[in-house]
């Protein structure tokens, strides 16, 4: 009977390693696989937190281009749309608002105002409220 409880005991102490050998070996992946996992889910989140996705496909069609900066030493607020063919309305406001349609040559602004055609009419009426956002944003800026 003592030889018995003897191989029990010694079997239950085995077993018992063996479990917590099983354990430690688990807990070895387990532990660095987790740790991994978290790293690259919290920087996924602080990625996407940084950089912000720029929409490719605006709500609108009027997109806009770039422009000189000299316009700034003149006004302290310029926001600028395209109607067609190289031709842009720029609203520029200091004390006063003034709105310039002009052709612009390999991205320089011709020197005389222009006169628009039915096509370039339509666009800038549906710019309209895009002007007027604006000059409403303008005044923040004074």
């Amino acid at each position: 009977m003592a030889d018995r409880r003897a191989i029990e005991s010694l079997l239950e102490y085995e077993y018992s390693n063996k479990s917590k050998e099983m354990i430690k070996k688990a807990l070895a992946i387990g532990v660095p696989t987790l740790m991994g996992i978290s790293l690259i889910i919290s920087l996924s989140i602080v990625v996407s937190l940084v950089h912000e996705k720029q929409n490719s496909h605006p709500l609108d069609c009027i997109l806009k281009p770039t422009f000189q900066n000299d316009i700034y030493k003149t006004c302290p607020y310029v926001d600028q749309y395209p109607l067609t063919n190289e031709v842009y309305v720029r609203i520029c406001v200091n004390e006063t608002i003034q709105i310039d349609i002009r052709r612009f040559y390999d991205g320089n602004p011709s020197n005389e105002g222009i006169t628009l055609s039915q096509m370039q009419l339509h666009y800038l009426k549906s710019s309209v409220d895009h002007m007027d956002e604006s000059i409403l944003k303008s005044r923040t800026h004074l």
